[in-house]
């Protein structure tokens, strides 16, 4: 989206980024593996929809992975306040990813693209 609004529309300066996420009945979890889901203990269900809108420099869209991290958290947010959690728990507002939620695999790839990789859990 930023490459296109960048090179395609001439666009510079901020872009505003938009998360929806729509369901019946939608818990907050992870993939708990053998096709099981994890709910995320203290956290709400929601009925309908979580929305989210936040501005950003375009340029955190094109260029370095971390600032395309940063803006992913703060997308992200809202949605994650939505169901009951206070702060994004895999990647920090500066773009670091935290080591704890990611496989080795995906670690390597981090360390290979210069993701910063922070220690301990999410303070939700």
């Amino acid at each position: 989206m930023g490459r296109h609004a960048q090179d395609n529309a001439r666009a510079h300066g901020d872009g505003a980024l938009a998360l929806r996420v729509v369901g019946p009945e939608m818990h907050f979890g992870w993939n708990g593996g053998f096709g099981t889901v994890e709910r995320y203990p203290n956290t709400r269900s929601i009925t309908g929809e979580a929305s989210s809108l936040t501005t950003v420099p375009l340029a955190w869209l094109t260029s370095e992975t971390r600032q395309l991290l940063a803006a992913t958290a703060l997308v992200l947010t809202d949605i994650y306040n939505a169901f009951g959690r206070s702060e994004v728990t895999f990647v920090t507002t500066d773009g670091a990813l935290r080591r704890t939620y990611f496989s080795e695999a995906r670690l390597a790839w981090a360390a290979e693209h210069g993701v910063e990789l922070v220690d301990g859990e999410a303070p939700c």
